[in-house]
């Protein structure tokens, strides 16, 4: 009797631990990925399915000053800005993928799972954040804010497992999802309302 109490107060405790869970859209940890000290000069580049390898790779400063040139001037509107930021970050992917490799990488990593190339969201979440932190650096946003990643779906919900990075637009407080997991390698990410991303938007 006391055998089957406990078991009952075990599965209890672990469907509240996955209720708790799936009313969070807090995204994964960043934290294991940078333990080496990232610069915008000389970082690693996630790939391989939740970032098995990682790609040393070097920007220059020029190359920086290229990559940059679309935020360096000033916007009337965030969502404009938020424009010229996704294709900062396409370039910044772009040459991050001819120096790693991980420029064969496809859309919703369509590629062979044993393609050490491939990302998938985690990958893409991981890159893109370390993107934007060095876009942040640089002080050129002045209507969007990064914000931390977000997560949606936990398989138990019937729904797949899905991370993305964000940012908030300052004036009207509005968090947009940036999915990059979605196009090839180098290509504009999909800028989407949160609300709508986690309802499971799909391009």
């Amino acid at each position: 009797m006391n055998c089957k109490i406990k078991m009952k107060n075990i599965w209890l405790f672990l469907f509240v631990l996955v209720v708790a869970a799936c009313g969070s859209t807090t995204g994964i940890n960043l934290g294991p990925y940078y333990t080496y000290g990232p610069t915008k000069n000389d970082f690693r580049v996630c790939h391989g399915y939740s970032c098995q390898f990682q790609t040393p790779v070097h920007v220059s400063d020029k190359e920086w000053n290229r990559l940059l040139a679309p935020l360096k001037r000033s916007f009337k509107t965030a969502e404009a800005e938020r424009t010229a930021l996704v294709k900062v970050l396409a370039n910044i992917e772009k040459l991050a993928g001819k120096k790693s490799g991980t420029d064969v990488d496809l859309a919703e990593a369509r590629g062979k799972r044993e393609d050490d190339f491939q990302m998938d969201c985690i990958d893409e979440t991981a890159n893109m954040s370390l993107y934007f932190r060095f876009i942040e650096e640089a002080g050129l946003l002045k209507l969007n804010k990064f914000e931390r990643p977000v997560h949606r779906g936990y398989l138990v919900d019937g729904r797949w497992p899905h991370n993305a990075v964000t940012v908030r637009d300052l004036k009207s407080n509005e968090l947009y999802v940036i999915d990059a997991f979605y196009k090839d390698n180098g290509k504009a990410p999909y800028i989407i309302p949160f609300d709508e991303w986690v309802d499971g938007w799909r391009p």
